[in-house]
């Protein structure tokens, strides 16, 4: 994650980052997408990572972190999409 910026950062929300500077080792690794991990039924709490996705086994080097002050629902809707297991 060198030279990687924060790329989107919504309060009581989300930062995402993980698209590297480097616009030619970016664009090689967008295809190298991680399968998805199976159900852990992990409820999300702030501060915890995850990757981010846009479908089924689509994650690649973005990871978003919950933000402080992020809404209980929210918390209980992170996690529904296969793509999105937290760690961290």
């Amino acid at each position: 994650y060198n030279g990687c910026a924060l790329n989107r950062v919504v309060p009581k929300f989300l930062t995402q980052f993980g698209i590297g500077a480097n616009y030619e080792a970016r664009t090689v690794r967008r295809v190298d997408q991680i399968p998805d991990d199976p159900p852990l039924n992990i409820q999300f709490q702030v501060g915890y990572m995850s990757y981010a996705g846009s479908g089924p086994h689509s994650r690649t080097s973005e990871v978003f972190i919950v933000m402080p002050e992020t809404h209980a629902h929210q918390l209980e809707y992170f996690g529904t999409n296969s793509w999105e297991t937290p760690f961290a």
